[in-house]
This record gives structure tokens, sequence and C-alpha cells, in this order.
């Protein structure tokens, strides 16, 4: 992504492109688990943010009051 601000919807991710900072909320509602689809989803979206030289910064938070991560 090379616009200097920008955001986007995945399917479980809200980003927010503005160069240096990349910030990706998590949309799982209720508790926003980190399951095996949504690992898939923020490795594709990791992929992309590493291939940008602009980014130096990514902050991860959750949507609401939860964040939990789940390992199967």
């Amino acid at each position: 992504m090379n616009s200097a601000s920008a955001a986007s919807q995945l399917g479980r991710l809200t980003v927010d492109w503005s160069s240096p900072v990349v910030r990706v909320t998590l949309r799982h509602a209720p508790l926003n688990v980190i399951d095996i689809p949504m690992m898939e989803e923020l490795a594709a979206l990791l992929a992309e943010i590493e291939a940008q030289p602009d980014i130096a910064v990514v902050v991860i938070s959750g949507d609401g009051k939860s964040f939990l991560l789940a390992w199967m």
C-alpha cells in the first residue's frame, strides 16, 4: 500500500495504513479469538506489511474489550 494514509477491512481485520504505522484491529466478536482462519489472515497481512519499506511499526489491538489467542 503506497498511499500516505488508507484504511481497509478484511474478513476479521480492519487495517489503517498511516506510514510509518499500520494499525490492525481484530474484529472477531465476541472475544477476538485468534483462531486458525484469523492466523492465516494475519500472516497474509503481515507479509504484505513486510514488503512495505515505509512501515516501521505495527500496532495490533482488539475491537471491544477482549483479545484472546487460541492454540489448537
